[in-house]
């Protein structure tokens, strides 16, 4: 699952010859993480 507010949008992904699973995202809220310093 993605966090809530995620999406399939937010993947960068790194090999284009595997195909990366199928994931929903988890209801509710926007997930909020804090910034690294």
């Amino acid at each position: 699952h993605f966090p809530a507010g995620k999406s399939m949008a937010d993947v960068e992904q790194a090999c284009a010859e595997t195909p990366f699973p199928a994931l929903r995202s988890d209801p509710g809220p926007q997930t909020a993480v804090p910034a690294v310093p």
